[in-house]
Protein backbone atom coordinates (compact mmCIF):
# COMPACT_ATOMS: atom_id res chain seq x y z
CA UNK A 1 0.00 0.00 0.00
CA UNK A 2 3.01 2.54 1.07
CA UNK A 3 5.17 1.27 -2.35
CA UNK A 4 1.81 1.84 -4.28
CA UNK A 5 1.47 5.21 -2.76
CA UNK A 6 5.06 6.46 -3.75
CA UNK A 7 4.55 5.45 -7.34
CA UNK A 8 1.60 7.21 -7.68
CA UNK A 9 3.21 10.18 -6.17
CA UNK A 10 6.34 9.61 -8.08
CA UNK A 11 4.67 9.00 -11.18
CA UNK A 12 2.78 12.36 -10.90
CA UNK A 13 6.11 14.05 -10.12
CA UNK A 14 7.68 12.85 -13.28
CA UNK A 15 5.06 13.84 -15.12
CA UNK A 16 4.70 17.35 -13.55
CA UNK A 17 8.33 18.15 -14.77
CA UNK A 18 8.06 16.79 -18.11
CA UNK A 19 5.18 18.46 -18.40
CA UNK A 20 6.60 21.95 -17.45
CA UNK A 21 9.72 21.52 -19.49
CA UNK A 22 7.14 21.01 -21.99
CA UNK A 23 4.99 23.70 -21.60
CA UNK A 24 8.25 26.17 -21.62
CA UNK A 25 9.02 24.29 -24.91
CA UNK A 26 5.62 24.59 -26.44
CA UNK A 27 5.56 28.84 -24.84
CA UNK A 28 9.36 29.53 -26.00
CA UNK A 29 7.96 27.99 -29.90
CA UNK A 30 4.94 29.99 -29.31
CA UNK A 31 6.30 33.58 -28.77
CA UNK A 32 8.88 33.10 -30.81
CA UNK A 33 6.67 32.37 -33.66
CA UNK A 34 3.45 34.45 -32.86
CA UNK A 35 5.05 37.96 -34.05
CA UNK A 36 6.21 36.37 -37.44
CA UNK A 37 2.94 34.82 -38.03
CA UNK A 38 1.18 38.21 -37.05
CA UNK A 39 3.59 39.74 -39.18
CA UNK A 40 2.54 37.84 -41.87
CA UNK A 41 -0.96 37.87 -41.46
CA UNK A 42 -0.69 41.84 -41.19
CA UNK A 43 1.40 41.83 -44.23
CA UNK A 44 -1.39 39.95 -46.17
CA UNK A 45 -4.44 41.87 -45.08
CA UNK A 46 -2.18 45.36 -46.16
CA UNK A 47 -2.53 43.22 -49.44
CA UNK A 48 -5.69 42.32 -49.22
CA UNK A 49 -6.78 45.98 -48.49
Amino acid sequence: MRFQKWCKKNVIKHFYIQTTDLQKYIFTVFFVSVPHIINVIWKGIIHII
